[in-house]
């Protein structure tokens, strides 16, 4: 038979582990909460990467880096002299007091704005090309035989001048539907003061 004074023991020890609240804690906290601190610290880290992530990487739009746009002025590109070359082009030009920068990122504005489709900005060169922007009430893609209607296209050059102004070119690639045929002829109407009145509003704000 037991001896009552162990059987005392034992209820009384029973008794003191039953009341301890804080047992449990320790078999999933053995390592001083350093697990918890640890995801803590890496969910951390992930935000901060995001917050630190370049420009380029949220938003997709590489803006023109000050200094470099237009710092190439002179011969176009050849590149760009190929998609003009022999062409019906039309060229106007004007003065902007801003820096080439500035110019550049309002004429992307403006062609957004028009719903001018953008094709490529290279802003070393200071260029921006657009894809062919069609006029007309009718599609001929859709009615081939009908005569008249006009597209184009721009190929526009922000070019440095003196300190604080850039030269804004844009050339015109024209053409008419003809035969069931888009053909290369100079527009009739300066479809670039559009463009020029809208990054000249921009340039104002």
């Amino acid at each position: 038979m037991m001896n009552p004074m162990r059987i005392a023991l034992i209820a009384s020890l029973a008794l003191a582990l039953s009341a301890c609240g804080g047992m449990p804690k320790l078999f999933w906290e053995a390592d001083g909460g350093q697990g918890a601190q640890q995801d803590s610290d890496l969910q951390g880290e992930a935000s901060h990467a995001q917050t630190a992530a370049s420009p380029e990487s949220r938003s997709g739009y590489v803006m023109p880096v000050a200094g470099v746009v237009g710092s190439k002025a002179g011969a176009m590109p050849e590149a760009y002299k190929g998609m003009l070359a022999g062409r019906a082009v039309t060229l106007d030009a004007r003065t902007f007091n801003a820096q080439p920068g500035r110019v550049l990122s309002s004429v992307v504005d403006a062609m957004f704005s028009l719903n001018i489709p953008v094709d490529v900005v290279d802003s070393p060169n200071g260029i921006i090309t657009s894809d062919w922007v069609r006029e007309g009430e009718n599609d001929p893609t859709f009615q081939p035989s009908i005569i008249g209607f006009t597209r184009h296209s721009f190929v526009v050059r922000v070019v440095a001048e003196s300190e604080g102004s850039s030269m804004l070119e844009v050339h015109t690639i024209g053409q008419e539907y003809v035969s069931s045929q888009w053909e290369d002829r100079p527009l009739k109407r300066k479809v670039s003061e559009e463009l020029f009145s809208a990054v000249d509003e921009l340039l104002k704000r």
